[in-house]
Protein backbone atom coordinates (compact mmCIF):
# COMPACT_ATOMS: atom_id res chain seq x y z
CA UNK A 1 0.00 0.00 0.00
CA UNK A 2 1.32 3.31 -0.94
CA UNK A 3 -0.10 6.85 -0.61
CA UNK A 4 -0.38 7.28 -4.30
CA UNK A 5 -0.42 5.27 -7.21
CA UNK A 6 2.58 4.23 -9.28
CA UNK A 7 3.35 5.72 -12.83
CA UNK A 8 2.49 2.34 -14.26
CA UNK A 9 -0.22 0.93 -12.06
CA UNK A 10 -2.83 -0.18 -14.78
CA UNK A 11 -0.05 -2.64 -15.76
CA UNK A 12 0.50 -3.49 -12.17
CA UNK A 13 -3.25 -4.27 -12.36
CA UNK A 14 -2.88 -6.26 -14.98
CA UNK A 15 -0.07 -8.63 -13.12
CA UNK A 16 -2.40 -9.36 -10.11
CA UNK A 17 -2.90 -12.78 -9.08
CA UNK A 18 -6.84 -13.34 -10.00
CA UNK A 19 -7.27 -13.95 -6.24
CA UNK A 20 -6.46 -10.86 -4.70
CA UNK A 21 -7.42 -8.57 -7.98
CA UNK A 22 -11.23 -10.24 -6.60
CA UNK A 23 -10.53 -8.85 -3.45
CA UNK A 24 -9.31 -5.15 -4.74
CA UNK A 25 -12.50 -5.18 -6.90
CA UNK A 26 -14.18 -5.71 -3.32
CA UNK A 27 -12.95 -3.31 -1.66
CA UNK A 28 -13.21 -0.23 -4.50
CA UNK A 29 -16.81 -1.62 -5.21
CA UNK A 30 -17.15 -0.25 -0.84
CA UNK A 31 -15.58 2.74 -1.39
CA UNK A 32 -17.09 3.77 -4.52
CA UNK A 33 -19.22 7.48 -3.17
CA UNK A 34 -17.21 7.91 -0.30
CA UNK A 35 -15.26 11.06 -0.01
CA UNK A 36 -11.74 10.97 -0.97
CA UNK A 37 -10.54 11.44 3.07
CA UNK A 38 -12.71 8.29 4.36
CA UNK A 39 -11.57 6.12 1.83
CA UNK A 40 -7.91 6.69 2.98
CA UNK A 41 -9.31 6.48 6.43
CA UNK A 42 -10.53 3.32 6.13
CA UNK A 43 -7.68 1.92 3.78
CA UNK A 44 -5.49 3.09 6.26
CA UNK A 45 -6.94 1.28 8.93
CA UNK A 46 -6.78 -2.34 6.61
CA UNK A 47 -3.09 -1.07 6.11
CA UNK A 48 -0.25 -3.09 7.28
CA UNK A 49 0.78 -1.81 11.02
CA UNK A 50 4.26 -0.90 9.78
CA UNK A 51 2.68 1.45 7.12
CA UNK A 52 -0.02 3.49 8.74
CA UNK A 53 2.12 6.02 10.10
CA UNK A 54 3.70 6.63 7.25
CA UNK A 55 -0.28 6.58 5.15
CA UNK A 56 -1.77 8.74 8.18
CA UNK A 57 0.74 11.13 7.81
CA UNK A 58 0.11 11.61 4.01
CA UNK A 59 -3.30 11.72 4.51
CA UNK A 60 -3.13 14.25 7.20
CA UNK A 61 -1.04 16.24 4.82
CA UNK A 62 -3.15 15.75 1.87
CA UNK A 63 -6.78 15.94 3.58
CA UNK A 64 -6.38 18.04 6.67
CA UNK A 65 -3.97 20.78 5.84
CA UNK A 66 -5.34 24.10 5.93
CA UNK A 67 -4.44 26.17 2.81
Amino acid sequence: MAPELRQDYERALREIDPHWRRILEQLMAALFGRPMRRRAEELIAIAHPDFRGELGKAARERFYSTP
